[in-house]
């Protein structure tokens, strides 16, 4: 490395310096222009002088500003709005782990059905031998009979079947196909 481009690269660093502390020097005038006002509860910028936020009605301490405040200590500080309360996680009866069998073998179970459906792969997945092997000779021998029209029935099959259970809540999954063994549909 030359020293020209030793130089060049030192130039470029004083620039880049100059630039900060400039950028600085305006971030610290910027902020005593004018005083903003947020509301305690939700967070929203209030107009100066006003005695309530327009968006919550909370009425507002004229002494607490922006640079009293940090960003950060204000949205600490502050109750949920209902926005996020809607995005937060809820617990439900299936987010408990014996569950997660159940939600495995109907999403494996549905999303086979929509692939491999006419050969009766979900059938063997939910423990239906008898109704898999029927539909894999359907689609083996009804298919080289009809010149395929019993694969594309059989296909047809599977696609419904694969939505109707990937359409069922774990419960009802649960219910049908692993207590009842419902064979078909």
């Amino acid at each position: 490395m030359s020293q020209t481009d030793k130089d060049s690269y030192q130039d470029e660093i004083n620039n880049l310096k100059a630039e900060i502390k400039k950028l600085k020097a305006e971030e610290n005038t910027s902020n005593f222009k004018e005083k903003q006002i947020f509301c305690s509860n939700c967070n929203a910028e209030v107009k100066p002088g006003s005695k309530y936020c327009g968006k919550c009605g909370t009425v507002i301490e004229q002494n607490k500003s922006s640079n009293d405040i940090s960003s950060k200590d204000r949205l600490s500080s502050s109750k949920p709005s209902n926005v996020n309360d809607s995005l937060s996680p809820q617990s439900s009866q299936y987010s408990d782990p014996s569950w997660d069998d159940i939600k495995s073998k109907r999403t494996t179970a549905g999303v086979l059905a929509i692939i491999f459906g006419y050969l009766g792969v979900h059938k063997f997945i939910l423990g239906y031998n008898p109704e898999g092997f029927i539909l894999l000779a359907v689609s083996i021998f009804g298919g080289i009979i009809t010149c395929g029209l019993a694969l594309t029935i059989t296909g047809i099959i599977g696609i419904i079947e694969g939505i109707i259970i990937l359409t069922k809540t774990p419960e009802e999954f649960k219910r049908l196909y692993i207590d009842k063994k419902t064979g078909w549909f």
